[in-house]
């Protein structure tokens, strides 16, 4: 016992005050930072709100112990100016990142550096000084001066690379055991993440501390979001299924049947197919939507293609026609790409492309890519809007509506805008005086029913925004595509759809289609059969605008269903849908391999010819 007692006190010997000290100091700082980033403005303090749930304590501590162990490797006064330093250089890192928070709601990374036209895109003021930042500095100028007036004392300190290599190593151990633990094999507590990115960048930054923050973020910038090089025998696979892509059929009718006009691209959150036209007790789910049928090309075979980025997947797929990479997201791992988009081909036809949603910037990561790779012009973060009106805590789609209405009178013709609505995701919780179905109290408070109140309330806002266009004497000359995000209460909710009681199958069957419907109230309705994936949406969409195929043709992997002998589309598992023949079949198979390799190597930047 004395033997190991022995041990224990050269081991806390060599575990120096001043070392314990800038530690407790590195932990407070990185939970001062939680506890202020989603404070209003981020200049205040709130305890409650700096986790989302109860955190990986070991993965926490084993961070910063591993961040100050640096110090060890120093010795005499070296020792107090290392581990001074690196506390000083962790304020500086915390004060910068909550500048940049109040900015955009997310945090520097090394992609900024790796992409600079990724870094502050939308020029905003990214020095946000407020007198509480001070904090982070108060205890490194009080040690300076400790330092400064006790010049005798540290300099018989000894260097301790064994103490380093300690932590270091049991440091690594700790964090990859609760990896295991509660990421891969679900035994921590529920909520609990450690090395997962989360659609909110603060999620991630609470999960691991911005020390673990940084050095996830820069692991998956390096290895997870590097470029893919191509063999030759790759290269000879994407360019075979770019030239069986193309089909070599005649310019029909419907090229150009809107060139010149306005487009306004609705992304409608949650919005299956199977309520357009249907009724619920004698009520039209959609009565907006379904009028503008009467006016629009249907296209009621389209099925959803989305990964695991879910609403951005849609949002990239219908910006560039490619499908979303097998892993991950596109939005986290390529926000810079070399792609054929939407906004850059109506750019070219003259006109100014805005993307607006009433979301924080870095929510999904999504005004980087809006910037980045679809090269939109303008962006209208949360920002930009009023919240004047909120549906839990977002803005209502009303208010958003509402607001995009008014912007538009400041706009000059032609303009591109896309547009993502929010009010109606899961868990589909419409105010009660909001709701506009009369609803059994049995449904309204089942799954299915608070899905259909969501959506008639969209709809409902869908229609006063198209009736607010044509008061401003514009809705003539636009085009109105509305599309479905992705699947809504089939998608997420099924094990709590087999629970529901109401009369009818017509709403059981997941059929994992959303609608496309392109409105302009010149144009004679007519429903599309041809079956297609959201993937679809951008090349149709750009020969309605009447932008020449060439140009996007090879460089996309969706295809014009409009100018088609085609008649199927693959899902994001890899499931087969539509009229498919043996040759076709080997080329659809590999289709998502090859736009993932595309994407993943930023083919058309570095490897095409």
């Amino acid at each position: 016992m004395k033997k190991y007692l022995s041990y224990i006190k050269k081991f806390t010997k060599s575990v120096d005050s001043y070392w314990i000290l800038t530690f407790l100091l590195v932990i407070l700082k990185s939970n001062l930072f939680l506890a202020m980033v989603r404070t209003p403005n981020s200049s205040s303090i709130d305890i409650f709100s700096m986790y989302f749930g109860v955190p990986v304590i070991s993965t926490h501590l084993s961070f910063a112990v591993i961040f100050i162990s640096i110090a060890l490797l120093f010795k005499g006064r070296a020792r107090l100016y290392a581990a001074t330093g690196l506390n000083l250089l962790l304020s500086i890192m915390l004060v910068l990142n909550l500048w940049y928070y109040r900015a955009y709601k997310g945090f520097y990374s090394i992609r900024h550096i790796i992409h600079p036209e990724l870094f502050n895109p939308l020029n905003r003021s990214i020095v946000n000084f407020h007198i509480i930042d001070i904090l982070y500095f108060l205890d490194v100028l009080l040690l300076i001066i400790y330092i400064y007036r006790h010049k005798d004392i540290y300099k018989d300190v000894k260097r301790n690379v064994v103490c380093f290599l300690a932590f270091v190593i049991v440091g690594c151990g700790v964090i990859y055991n609760d990896h295991q633990r509660v990421d891969k094999l679900n035994k921590g507590r529920p909520g609990q993440m450690v090395f997962v990115n989360s659609w909110a960048p603060f999620q991630t930054m609470s999960n691991l501390t911005p020390i673990g923050f940084w050095s996830y973020d820069t692991y998956r910038t390096l290895k997870e979001c590097s470029d893919y090089k191509l063999s030759s025998g790759e290269k000879e696979k994407i360019n075979n299924w770019l030239n069986w892509k193309i089909e070599n059929i005649k310019d029909n009718n419907y090229f150009g049947m809107f060139k010149g006009k306005n487009i306004i691209a609705l992304q409608i959150e949650s919005l299956e197919n199977f309520v357009i036209n249907a009724k619920v007790n004698d009520e039209e789910i959609t009565p907006n939507m379904n009028k503008l049928l009467k006016n629009s090309l249907y296209f009621n075979n389209i099925h959803e293609q989305n990964g695991g980025g879910t609403s951005s997947d849609a949002d990239f797929m219908f910006n560039t026609g490619m499908f979303p990479i097998s892993s991950g997201s596109v939005v986290f791992r390529y926000p810079s790409r070399n792609l054929e988009t939407l906004p850059k081909l109506l750019q070219e036809k003259g006109y100014k492309t805005y993307s607006a949603k009433a979301e924080n910037a870095g929510n999904w990561n999504w005004v980087e890519m809006h910037k980045g790779t679809y090269k939109f012009q303008e962006v209208w973060d949360i920002s930009n809007f009023k919240a004047d009106d909120l549906i839990g805590t977002s803005i209502s789609d009303a208010s958003g509506f509402r607001q995009i209405g008014e912007k538009i009178k400041d706009i000059k013709e032609p303009f591109y805008i896309n547009y993502a609505t929010l009010s109606s995701h899961g868990p589909f919780e419409i105010p009660e005086d909001k709701k506009l179905l009369k609803l059994p109290e049995t449904l309204d408070k089942s799954i299915l029913g608070a899905y259909f109140q969501s959506i008639r309330y969209v709809d409902e806002q869908i229609g006063s925004f198209i009736e607010k266009l044509n008061n401003q004497g514009i809705l003539d000359n636009t085009v109105v595509v509305i599309y479905g995000d992705h699947g809504g209460v089939h998608k997420f909710y099924g094990d709590e759809l087999k629970a529901v009681d109401f009369p009818g199958d017509w709403w059981k069957h997941n059929d994992e289609k959303i609608p496309y419907i392109v409105f302009n109230s010149k144009l004679s309705g007519n429903k599309i059969d041809t079956i297609g994936g959201t993937a679809d949406l951008f090349s149709t969409t750009a020969y309605l605008m009447g932008i020449e195929e060439e140009k996007f043709i090879n460089k996309t992997y969706g295809r014009n269903l409009l100018k088609t002998n085609r008649n199927f589309t693959v899902m994001n598992n890899g499931r087969l849908i539509g009229d498919i023949n043996e040759k076709d079949k080997l080329y659809l198979e590999n289709s998502r391999d090859v736009s993932n390799l595309i994407i993943t190597s930023d083919y058309f930047n570095k490897n095409s010819h």
